[in-house]
């Protein structure tokens, strides 16, 4: 029976300092399990267990996305006294520029996995034990902890498939060269331990005597290559007569041009003398009849790109993307060959261009992921599609996207994606202007007009690019872009720790201390910009562009964030806030969610508002009653922002606030929809005068 022996290493912070190499390398876990056991390497059952775990295959290692971060400069001594006969006192000679650039990390976890046969499970024991005493990983500033469990095969690749990062595997044709534990790795680290402490010495006697640094020897290490698990390459749809002219395909034929060149390559692998069943098993996966003969993870996935990424682009597919994983059979630049200089008809594959950028607009990270090609969802149960000439009731269609949504979550389990999404929706409809209607690519049986929906998902974090979905996510169908849509805001609900009573405007103040926290994390050393911090660059606030708005629906436990623009540092940085202290208001634990712009009463278009907090005055009016200076700032507060001018403002619990000024409970009536959030003030950025819409009851003629 395979098991597998897990050691998790936590960092104190999200940021890694140890050079050159990324991930971290398998050596560096090594050395910090020994350096973490101080004496009790000297245990002969301590020994004997690392002695097992330098015997062991190269792990798998899970380690978290990462950004460069600014590179700073020191001069320190340089290590290398024996150039100048080995006397300390010549060390002030030796300075050299050193630098440090920390990479800035979207979580704290890295794992190491390895793999061992059942009858070895008694050696782990102590590895256990030596991983509660490790203490740092890369440079003396990377603090860290770490976890070891033994769990079985099964149970650690579901582990390493949860892991919201990169896996790296071992033995990868092409990636980085990572630094491996062999067999003699204890005993060199050992040997080489003896030696710092005997580096300096003393030659000659009497008034000849000189002290002298000896190098301690290299530890016994092997280099071993280390991949992301995946190649990617982008071919071009050219004619034959003129290889400069594409040869697009039309949109609704995306299954139909996958097959066709995923045959084309099959007969070629084969007629190469490759093994059939393998060659098969890699692009087909199975026919009907078939077991399954691969594991879908280890599948080659095909999938066609259309061009988009302008609303007047001509969504016809011009390249195909193919994905190959390292852990499958057959080797990967194998499967390139078969793929490039293909020919059919009047049309040829050729490698695309390094600098492509319409790639790009599939595999760039987001949160929300919207259908180019419709999805196949995977049930049986869903609705008929009703007749060309049918007519759906608005209730039967209800219930038909209802169990379409429902069917969306086993595509994204199917897929292996684990990020939990906040919002789904369905609908026959493509999203873009360009694109066609789902039931235009149903092929067959199989891939009925039901089964057939264009979908738009919005995920609790950042996923990379490319997706693919559904049951057709080898066959051209469910091909996922970024979603060019995105709302204006982030939303977060308090689970548990709020306090009665709390006050709006301080959980707004301590939200906005805790983003600008971590995005200043996500930024590295650049100044945070405008729109977010809310100043300019000598520290003055900035009055003349807009920024992001903290706002608080402290009687739900809602949070809202409301951005002028997106970015994807800003993603990153929002990623696992789960954590808020609020001073008073408690300590929340939140998650995020995506509420309906629709339906939400802090969001939907309404005529009638009134404020969750307070309305605080900008500029009081003189000569004039509180209510009147209310009404009339509130007013000219409404120009400022576009917003046409109310009805009726009505005015409630006017009253002085020390420090503040005059601040007020306000009902605003427009004659025409506003649509929200809407918070009007002097602390409308901090959670202050945040209105909800009221619901106005329909009046009957």
């Amino acid at each position: 029976m395979t098991s597998a022996l897990l050691i998790t290493v936590r960092l104190h912070e999200p940021r890694y300092h140890g050079r050159p190499e990324w991930p971290p390398s398998p050596a560096r876990m090594f050395q910090a399990l020994i350096a973490g056991a101080g004496h009790r390497i000297s245990d002969p059952a301590v020994a004997e267990a690392l002695c097992w775990l330098e015997r062991l295959p190269p792990p798998i290692v899970a380690a978290p996305r990462q950004i460069e971060g600014k590179a700073v400069k020191y001069f320190v001594p340089n290590n290398d006294l024996d150039t100048k006969g080995g006397d300390p006192a010549n060390i002030p000679d030796l300075r050299t520029q050193k630098v440090v650039q920390p990479r800035h990390l979207a979580h704290e976890e890295i794992v190491y996995a390895w793999t061992f046969e059942g009858e070895e499970v008694d050696r782990t024991g102590p590895i256990l034990g030596l991983a509660a005493g490790l203490y740092q990983l890369g440079r003396g500033v990377d603090m860290a902890s770490a976890q070891a469990k033994e769990l079985s095969a099964t149970a650690a690749d579901e582990r390493l498939r949860a892991f919201d990062g990169t896996l790296h595997h071992p033995g990868a044709s092409a990636g980085t060269l990572l630094l491996c534990p062999r067999p003699g790795t204890l005993e060199s680290l050992v040997a080489r331990q003896g030696d710092f402490f005997a580096r300096f010495g003393v030659e000659g006697e009497g008034r000849v005597r000189t002290m002298v640094f000896r190098q301690p020897r290299k530890a016994l290490l092997r280099e071993v290559g280390y991949g992301a698990g995946v190649h990617r390459w982008t071919f071009d749809l050219r004619r034959r007569a003129d290889i400069g002219v594409y040869a697009p395909v039309s949109l609704t034929d995306a299954h139909a041009c996958v097959v066709a060149w995923r045959d084309l390559a099959e007969a070629r692998l084969i007629d190469a003398g490759l093994d059939e069943t393998q060659v098969r098993g890699v692009l087909i996966g199975r026919r009907r009849g078939e077991s399954a003969v691969i594991p879908t993870e280890h599948r080659a996935r095909i999938l066609p790109l259309p061009s988009i990424g302008h609303e007047h682009a001509d969504p016809a597919i011009r390249r195909l993307l193919v994905e190959v994983p390292d852990s499958g059979p057959l080797p990967s630049g194998d499967i390139r060959w078969a793929f490039s200089g293909l020919a059919a008809g009047e049309a040829t594959l050729v490698p695309a261009a390094a600098g492509d950028t319409m790639v790009r607009h599939y595999t760039r990270p987001s949160r929300r992921w919207a259908s180019v090609t419709p999805v196949a969802l995977p049930s049986a149960h869903l609705r008929p599609h009703p007749a060309a000439d049918g007519v759906e009731s608005g209730l039967a269609r209800e219930a038909t996207e209802a169990d379409a949504r429902a069917a969306v979550f086993d595509a994204l389990r199917h897929a292996g994606i684990v990020a939990r999404p906040l919002r789904i929706e369905v609908q026959r409809e493509p999203w873009s202007r360009g694109g066609e209607r789902a039931e235009r690519f149903a092929v067959g049986p199989r891939f009925g007009a039901a089964r057939l929906w264009h979908v738009r998902i919005c995920f609790d974090r950042t996923i990379a690019g490319p997706m693919a979905i559904g049951d057709g996510r080898f066959l051209g169908l469910g091909v996922m872009a970024p979603d060019r849509d995105t709302p204006a805001f982030f939303a977060f609900r308090v689970t548990e720790g709020l306090a009665a009573g709390a006050d709006g405007r301080e959980i707004a103040h301590h939200l906005r201390r805790a983003v600008l926290a971590r995005a200043q994390r996500a930024w590295g050393r650049e100044r945070l910009p405008q729109w977010l911090s809310g100043h300019q660059a000598d520290g003055s606030p900035s009055r003349d562009v807009d920024h992001t708005r903290f706002l608080v629906d402290p009687g739900r436990g809602l949070l809202f964030i409301q951005v002028p623009r997106r970015s994807r540092q800003l993603d990153q940085a929002l990623e696992g806030f789960t954590d808020l202290r609020a001073g008073h208001a408690g300590r929340l634990m939140l998650e995020p969610f995506l509420p309906d712009p629709d339906c939400d009463a802090c969001l939907r278009a309404a005529t009638a508002w009134n404020t969750l907090t307070p309305y605080l005055v900008e500029r009081h009016v003189q000569a004039t009653s509180a209510h009147n200076a209310v009404a009339t700032d509130l007013r000219e507060a409404c120009r400022r922002e576009g917003l046409p001018a109310p009805e009726v403002v009505t005015v409630r619990n006017v009253r002085g606030v020390q420090g503040l000024g005059v601040t007020a409970d306000v009902d605003l009536t427009f004659a025409v929809a506003v649509s929200g959030p809407l918070s009007l003030g002097r602390d409308r950025y901090l959670g202050g005068g945040f209105f909800r819409a009221v619901h106005m009851p329909q009046v009957r003629a």
